[in-house]
């Protein structure tokens, strides 16, 4: 083959490798993108949520009995209890919180030796045979309930027996007059019985008009009618 083919030859080879090269097929790549697992979080609250609503139910936050299937919803049943006692049990609650309030301002404190003391002196007014869980079953009271009202009574009796004085004469004539009320050997004994008795009574009328000159100074805002 002389030079001038093998010149022709290897330009023809050029040009169809060119053209075979032009209309060569895009190269495919693979496909590596990662598919991700759908995600287990939505799943998980709302598992949380129906254990949540299941507790709600099973302790009476939402719904507080079924009828033949019908429920009656917890929230009905409080506000049924608002509208007939809210106003009456809210007072009580403030009467109870001013109380408090004005102990810890005169420094007034009471233990549970003091409220036991109450406790033993009511119960004895019964007689034998009677005792303080009788009596607050009686009444529908629990102990717990029964510790605060008698640290409230106590606190009060504090308060207003400050400046109250009995001389000798106020109690040997209380003494004399209600003789039948006082049972023990001891002359000092009676006078004590008898000083108690005069101090209740005073406070008894005297409670009333003093927790309302603490409500008429203080600053009360009442949201619920």
């Amino acid at each position: 083959m002389n030079k001038k083919l093998k010149k022709s030859t290897a330009k023809r080879i050029k040009t169809e490798t060119a053209a075979i090269e032009a209309v060569k097929m895009p190269e495919v790549q693979p496909d590596i993108r990662i598919h991700k697992r759908p995600s287990n979080k939505v799943g998980f609250i709302l598992t949380l949520v129906l254990i949540a609503f299941i507790l709600l139910v099973r302790k009476g936050y939402l719904v507080a009995a079924m009828v033949n299937g019908k429920p009656i919803f917890s929230w009905s049943v409080t506000k049924v209890l608002t509208d007939r006692f809210g106003a009456q049990q809210l007072e009580s609650m403030i009467t109870e919180d001013l109380i408090r309030q004005e102990a810890l301002k005169q420094g007034v404190t009471v233990n549970q030796e003091e409220i036991d003391r109450k406790a033993d002196a009511m119960t004895s007014k019964f007689g034998e045979g009677v005792s303080l869980d009788d009596i607050l079953s009686f009444q529908g009271m629990t102990r717990d309930e029964f510790d605060r009202q008698m640290s409230l009574q106590i606190m009060i009796e504090k308060i207003l027996s400050k400046d109250v004085v009995f001389s000798d004469k106020d109690l040997d004539m209380y003494i004399a007059t209600n003789s039948a009320l006082f049972t023990a050997t001891s002359s000092a004994q009676n006078r004590e019985q008898a000083k108690n008795v005069l101090l209740e009574n005073t406070v008894s009328g005297q409670v009333t008009q003093w927790i309302q000159d603490v409500k008429d100074r203080s600053q009360i805002y009442r949201f619920m009618q």
